[in-house]
């Protein structure tokens, strides 16, 4: 089975929120990239796409991620209500945010086995701890970038 670490980051300025996200699996291959504008959990739910992504052969997967909002809902099919209620939130009837990444994270789970694990930020867990690293580098060069 391979394991997967994902995570995302975002720095905020007046007018844009550059953002980085960051993976890395149990082979330590690292992969990461940003964003000029963005927010935390698009970038949490990019980590997790470009991995899964990445690793389209492989058919038995966990991912561990420090975002309980993507971990929760995979887990526990919220993602399914989402659909029936054509993408929107039923309790506000608002559309679900990031759509396009939900979707594509459903059709890179669809045919394979994915187990969704979360994880405590900060907590010392070296896959978390590597992927945050990456996160944050990839968003300090998208904040460089725009302050250049």
């Amino acid at each position: 089975m391979l394991e997967i670490w994902t995570d995302g980051s975002c720095r905020m300025l007046e007018n844009a929120t550059p953002g980085g996200w960051g993976w890395v699996d149990s082979f330590g291959i690292e992969r990461s990239g940003g964003t000029e504008s963005t927010t935390n959990n698009r970038m949490e739910l990019t980590a997790v796409v470009e991995a899964l992504r990445h690793h389209e052969s492989e058919n038995n997967l966990t991912v561990f991620s420090d975002s309980a909002c993507i971990v929760d809902c995979m887990r526990f099919g919220q993602w399914r209500h989402w659909k029936q209620n054509g993408w929107l939130v039923k309790s506000n009837r608002r559309p679900v945010a990031n759509r396009d990444l939900w979707e594509q994270l459903l059709d890179l789970c669809y045919w394979r086995d994915v187990e969704f694990v979360w994880v405590k930020a900060h907590s010392g867990n070296r896959g978390n701890m590597i992927a945050n690293r990456l996160a944050q580098k990839a968003s300090k060069e998208m904040l460089k970038k725009i302050l250049q």
